[in-house]
């Protein structure tokens, strides 16, 4: 399998994930839109997509001109029925591209709990409920025909499927220095809002790491097998 991914800045990369491609012996290629030479490739050169989080809103057109280009590229991609993994601002493109409103939402960072919905094909065995790690303040819609798996009281739509199609609004994917390079680059977030911990509270809470990275691998398997 040819798996592609798409990176908006340096700090957001797919940590877990190319793990995951590596034991699996996964080819990897990526676009990466903080480089003036980004590529979209042919849909022809890749099985699979990420889309990756990103300190970026879905309605920023003005800001990145190549947003317009993407959302097509994910249209296409969704179309041609090719597994796709959106998370956070991925899962917000995914969304939007499927015709669903993104907009501001409360802000939510740090280890919260998600409570699980449904089974659907790729969470046979997300647990009832889960702490996960969440860094988002947008939030959308759940698209038409599409099935919520996993909600909170802050966030409604944490999860959803949609045919080959898997949304999270949280990260899954961060291992520990994943957390620590988004700490260090968007410190600017952690404001006194009632669901941002402190960056100690979120450092000290590594004992989610593995479970998480445990469920992810397991929704890789099924979305991408």
């Amino acid at each position: 399998m040819r798996l592609h991914y798409l990176q908006y800045v340096p700090f957001e990369n797919p940590g877990y994930i190319l793990e995951w491609a590596k034991d699996k012996n996964t080819a990897v290629s990526h676009t990466l839109f903080f480089e003036n030479n980004y590529n979209l490739p042919d849909q022809n050169d890749f099985d699979a997509l990420v889309v990756m989080g990103g300190p970026i809103g879905v309605y920023d057109h003005e800001k990145y001109s190549w947003l317009e280009e993407e959302q097509d590229f994910i249209k296409n991609t969704i179309a041609l029925d090719k597994p796709v993994l959106g998370i956070c601002l991925g899962a917000q493109l995914i969304a939007s591209a499927l015709g669903a409103k993104v907009y501001k939402g409360t802000k939510e960072i740090g280890w919260f709990p998600v409570q699980k919905k449904n089974s659907g094909d790729f969470f046979n065995n997300f647990p009832d409920q889960q702490t996960v790690f969440h860094w988002h303040g947008d939030t959308f819609d759940l698209p038409e025909n599409a099935t919520l798996m996993a909600s909170n009281d802050v966030t409604q739509n944490q999860v959803f499927e949609y045919k080959n199609v898997v949304g999270l609004q949280f990260h899954f994917e961060m291992a520990e220095e994943n957390v620590e390079d988004i700490l260090h680059n968007a410190a600017n977030d952690l404001t006194d809002d009632e669901f941002v911990q402190s960056q100690e509270e979120i450092i000290s809470q590594k004992r989610y790491f593995s479970q998480n990275k445990k469920l992810l691998f397991e929704v890789l398997d099924n979305l991408f097998a």
